[in-house]
């Protein structure tokens, strides 16, 4: 059964639709839960249609559900220049639908990238001030963003606007503190990824990444994953015993210079402790709210920013601190704790080691009392090296679980763009879906298993940053069983209608949730049959080839044997070789790999 579905030309109450809006805050096109279009009203003029499936609100646990009226709630409650705003909000039999504010300039992040990833001093001043008039605005409302980003960011004849408020906050106080692993990497708090409570400190650090960025040209730090992520911006290499310090770079891509203002503000805004990071309050009083600026490019643009007032901002952000909760971690033992007690541990050790060496100076003791005091010796050594061991271990599995998982994030990837990409046939995919779903819980659930099967492990999940790993581990593999359980009851429900498209000996996988013992084997059968339909249709299309369609065909033909690409050493230099491949390349691979 195909999920319901809507078409440029409809009408829905008094909006039409126009064309489908691209990727970016506004929701993905034609993906199996949102769908945004450009639409003409009577009453508002030209509006942004997002319509969602109410089917899926159900869905983890009603997790979907509530980010949507998450969204509504926020909404409603703003008024600003600077936050999309919402018009109206109804529902249909099928839809939950939102009108909002529609805005003709893209994404900021669209915009850097056009810009080649650069966005002048000057205009990214004008941009962060504009941000911070927006954020206000939230604040006020007591509601934090959590996953503010470029891509959430849309712009309207140069007027920045917040948008995709679905994974926000709504704190009872504004010094409250909320707890949940939301947002994106690479803008998303430290605190917030490692799970421990979070306030408005977290949106400063989100938008000191976006000012970092705009001036840049890329992150502040490495957010390749969460645990590199973090590393980085602990600003730490933990070798043993010893801690070296790596700060942001602040180097642009041309020869210019950089306001030491900015440098300032930024190496404050992004602080690993949100205690140490610079406050709300405090923001307004750096020099570049006061029209000094050590650049007279930046000088020359002040009167943009002359209509923020900083005092009547630090006020407000003053009272909003003032009864602000001390900050604690859900777990009272961190990282920093641990390698305190290693270094305590050592000094005890080497004390011990300087007594043994004076015991010349001392009485003898007699041979029992010297054996009870060499057995203490070795067991502390011992208890030195294995917390030494337990350190450097946790890296190394942490890095090598990390590597592991990356065939099954490649399949991951697919997965999702299977949701988007537009087939023939709705039932030419329902059961390749099932299929991959099922490859990836799997081998996820099998590499978990391996990692609590490590004899380190009861040691290493003392540790913080070995805990927020497994911690997010078990939740992938919760979310996945909740994808598969979905798949398979859609396949239960269309088997009928399957049934051309199986061929007999795949049967078994369809009937049974657990994998049979010709799982692989049917898996690159599944796959190289998927392939061969969908490369062959979008071949034979008439006109101009699309790239985004042929690096997809493409980047199945990677997946189709799993046991194969669990052997290659570096799966995201081949996503990179594929995006980088031009049409007449990707077209004669494509080729090349029809049966």
């Amino acid at each position: 059964m195909s999920l319901p579905e809507l078409n440029r030309g409809d009408v829905i109450e008094d909006y039409t639709l126009q064309d489908p809006l691209g990727k970016g805050s506004f929701g993905v096109v034609h993906s199996q839960t949102i769908q945004v279009f450009k639409a003409k009203s009577n009453k508002y003029g030209t509006v942004a249609l997002k319509a969602m499936l109410k089917i899926r609100f159900k869905e983890h646990n009603g997790f979907l559900g509530k980010l949507v009226e998450n969204e509504r709630t926020a909404l409603s409650l703003l008024n600003s220049d600077h936050v999309i705003k919402l018009y109206d909000y109804f529902e249909t039999r099928d839809f939950a639908i939102f009108i909002l504010e529609y805005c003709e300039g893209g994404t900021l992040d669209e915009y850097w990238q056009k810009n080649q990833c650069v966005i002048p001093q000057f205009q990214a001043l004008i941009f962060f001030k504009q941000l911070l008039k927006g954020m206000k605005t939230l604040h006020k409302q007591k509601i934090i963003h959590r996953d503010l980003k470029m891509a959430n960011i849309l712009l309207h004849r140069d007027v920045l606007k917040i948008a995709d408020l679905g994974f926000c906050h709504l704190l009872k106080n504004q010094d409250d503190l909320a707890v949940g692993n939301l947002g994106s990497t690479g803008t998303m708090a430290p605190e917030t990824i490692e799970g421990k409570p979070y306030g408005l400190q977290a949106d400063m650090f989100a938008v000191g990444v976006i000012l970092y960025q705009m001036i840049f040209s890329k992150f502040p730090f490495n957010s390749a994953n969460k645990y590199t992520f973090l590393n980085d911006v602990k600003n730490e290499s933990i070798c043993k015993a010893y801690i070296t310090l790596d700060p942001p770079k602040f180097k642009l891509k041309s020869q210019d210079v950089v306001d030491q203002n900015i440098k300032d503000l930024l190496s404050n805004m992004l602080k690993y402790d949100p205690k140490q990071r610079l406050k709300w309050s405090d923001l307004f009083s750096n020099q570049i709210f006061m029209g000094q600026s050590s650049m007279s490019i930046i000088k020359d643009h002040t009167q943009y920013l002359a209509d923020i007032d900083a005092q009547k901002n630090k006020l407000f952000y003053k009272n909003a601190e003032e009864n602000e909760k001390q900050y604690e971690t859900q777990n009272p033992i961190n990282d920093e704790q641990i390698l305190n007690e290693i270094l305590k541990t050592n000094d005890k050790f080497q004390d011990l080691l300087s007594q043994s060496k004076k015991k010349s100076n001392k009485p003898k003791m007699n041979s029992y009392n010297q054996q009870i005091e060499n057995q203490k010796l070795q067991q502390s050594e011992i208890l030195v090296q294995e917390q030494n061991k337990i350190d450097l271990k946790e890296i190394d599995i942490i890095n090598k679980y990390i590597k592991a998982k990356q065939p099954i994030s490649c399949l991951s990837i697919i997965y999702n763009d299977m949701k988007q990409f537009r087939h023939k046939q709705v039932f030419d995919c329902i059961f390749v879906s099932y299929i991959l779903i099922k490859q990836i819980y799997y081998s996820h659930y099998k590499l978990r298993a391996e990692i609590k099967q490590n004899k380190f492990f009861p040691q290493l999940i003392q540790q913080q940053t070995f805990k927020t790993f497994m911690k997010e581990f078990d939740e992938e593999n919760e979310f996945l069983s909740i994808h598969l359980s979905f798949e398979y009851q859609t396949v239960q429900a269309n088997l009928k209608k399957l049934e051309k498209y199986l061929k007999p000996n795949w049967t078994c996988e369809a009937s049974e949730l657990s994998q049979t013992q010709k799982f692989q084997d049917i898996y690159r059968e599944v796959l190289q049959n998927y392939l061969n339909i969908i490369a062959k249709e979008e071949l034979k299309q008439q006109g101009e080839p699309n790239p985004e369609r042929l690096r997809y065909i493409a980047m199945v033909i990677n997946i189709l044997d799993y046991e194969e690409l669990i052997t290659i050493n570096d799966i995201d230099k081949g996503i990179a070789g594929i995006k980088n491949r031009d049409i007449n390349e990707l077209i004669q691979f494509i080729q090349n790999s029809i049966q």
